[in-house]
């Protein structure tokens, strides 16, 4: 019997790990899997001046081993246009993610999808990464907002100082 459930522990501790890195330098680590909480979200699209979000999905995403959850990210998809050029770094400090505690987390963006279609990145044009005009290009939002075991449900998310309520 103690063998018996020495085998299954076993069988658990190898089904949960994975190996990080390559050759002499690999090392092993647990999986981390990921579970999406969706949120509702304004349908129509946000302006602020010459830029155009479309929102296309809200989650509250949630990061775990087997053993327990690691860490809660939100995260928002969109799609953005302008009738100029946009630099990326025009995101910069654009976003914030607003909890049910009335926290705000600062949203990192980053650029999604492939690139020279419509993102120009700067290794191939040799000006700064930008999006050119009447190109729709996406953008993931990202804000860490909460611990292994709490996490800050979603309530609202702002863009360029305006507010936008999110809905379960």
């Amino acid at each position: 019997m103690f063998l018996r459930s020495l085998g299954v522990c076993a069988l658990v501790f190898v089904a949960a790990c994975t190996v990080n890195g390559h050759g002499k330098a690999a090392k092993p680590a647990m999986k981390i899997y990921k579970t999406e909480h969706p949120y509702s979200f304004p349908p129509e699209p946000i302006q602020s001046g010459s830029i155009q979000v479309h929102v296309n999905k809200v989650f509250l995403e949630e990061n775990k081993t087997v053993f327990s959850t690691q860490y809660w990210r939100a995260r928002i998809y969109a799609t953005v246009v302008s009738p100029k050029a946009v630099p990326h770094t025009a995101f910069d400090n654009s976003f914030t993610v607003i909890g049910k505690s009335g926290q705000v987390y600062p949203g990192h963006v980053s650029i999604r999808g492939g690139g020279r279609a419509t993102w120009q990145h700067q290794e191939h044009t040799g000006q700064p990464t930008h999006l050119p005009p009447n190109v729709p290009g996406e953008i993931e939002v990202f804000a860490d907002n909460g611990s292994g075991k709490t996490n800050d449900p979603l309530t609202a998310f702002t863009f360029k100082g305006v507010q936008y309520r999110l809905g379960p």
